[in-house]
């Protein structure tokens, strides 16, 4: 029996130890966005909010459902990842690039979470373009049993079942969706898109800000369909200076750090910036960022050149990640102070 053969059968199995432990939990195996845009490219994030009863997590192993493909797992550190592939027929397009295997299961092994303790495991895939729901089994390995979020409710309502898989919604162009979380905004930002050379901007956008708010960021998803690229300037009339920035951990406190000679966009791949990750930065703001209004953005790439994109200005509380961003590191001790910010947030 083949390993991926193996994980199926043990999804099938209701006897499995631990199993009987997920009524009792408080809270599921869940996606942190649970709608997408179909025939998008997402980073999907599998949440485990507790352990196996008293006994700490110490692995997890997710189930790919059919459709999906171009799955790339992202680094975690402390664990350790491994994965079974499988041939995707009939074969897929991506990037105008033929994809013709994807991983099947994807696991996380080799570290501990605490019961008591919360965190995510993160992976980009490109999703099938029809529209309708999915559902992804997930199994938690712990130091003692295990739990298998596996169950696929007959009336598509996860709080039917004691264990149920993770749903993921793909929604038709020009739906409406809606996630467990305020975080579904990041996926409802598949709308305006740019292209310049072979790249393509999709979806710019930054959180409104506060009125006394000297800083503000800018997010997007750029896909590239050819060959390396970088984006190495930012353009607008909204601010003193405008930089491209990262986030850093350095001796245990996350700070913003310029990058230096530009973000670098990979060949035929997807970079996202996104709060707490790459940004745009705005320093010493003309004006607040008002919700619901939008300004020019010149993006300077070293190969493809310039495009002007259009920013729509979203809610204070939009997007991915909240309270790992600026939001969550003021400025001044936390590492940003360097760059003159005082103790004014950005929301970012």
């Amino acid at each position: 029996m083949t390993r991926l053969s193996a994980t199926a059968a043990a999804f099938g199995a209701a006897t499995l130890t631990m199993a009987l432990a997920a009524p009792q939990a408080a809270a599921h195996v869940t996606l942190e966005t649970s709608t997408y845009p179909a025939g998008t490219t997402q980073k999907l994030v599998v949440r485990v909010p507790h352990g196996c009863g008293d006994s700490p997590t110490t692995g997890l192993e997710i189930t790919m459902p059919d459709g999906l493909h171009s799955i790339r797992p992202m680094p975690k550190p402390g664990w350790r990842i491994d994965y079974d592939m499988e041939a995707v027929d009939p074969p897929a397009i991506h990037h105008g690039r033929e994809v013709s295997e994807r991983i099947s299961v994807l696991r996380f092994t080799g570290g501990e979470l605490p019961s008591h303790f919360y965190d995510e495991f993160a992976f980009r895939a490109a999703l099938p373009a029809q529209a309708g729901t999915l559902w992804v089994p997930v199994r938690q390995m712990c130091a003692e049993g295990e739990i298998l979020w596996h169950e696929i409710p007959a009336d598509g309502d996860s709080h039917s079942v004691a264990a149920p898989a993770a749903p993921l919604v793909l929604a038709a162009a020009g739906e409406g969706h809606h996630g467990h979380h305020a975080q579904a905004d990041h996926a409802a930002m598949a709308g305006d898109t740019y292209t310049v050379g072979d790249l393509t901007v999709t979806a710019p956008w930054a959180r409104a800000s506060a009125a006394m708010a000297r800083a503000g960021a800018a997010f997007m998803q750029i896909t590239n369909a050819g060959t390396e690229d970088r984006l190495v300037a930012a353009a607008a009339d909204v601010s003193e200076r405008i930089e491209l920035h990262t986030h850093i951990m350095e001796d245990g406190v996350m700070r913003m750090r310029e990058v230096e000679g530009g973000i670098a966009i990979g060949a035929e791949s997807d970079t996202m910036l996104e709060p707490g990750g790459l940004h745009v930065m705005f320093l010493g703001l003309d004006g607040p960022f008002e919700e619901g209004t939008s300004f020019p953005l010149t993006l300077t790439f070293e190969q493809a050149g310039e495009v002007t994109v259009d920013v729509q200005v979203r809610s204070p509380g939009a997007g991915a990640m909240e309270g790992r961003g600026h939001s969550g590191h003021g400025h001044g001790d936390h590492g940003h102070g360097d760059h003159g910010h005082g103790d004014h947030g950005h929301g970012n």
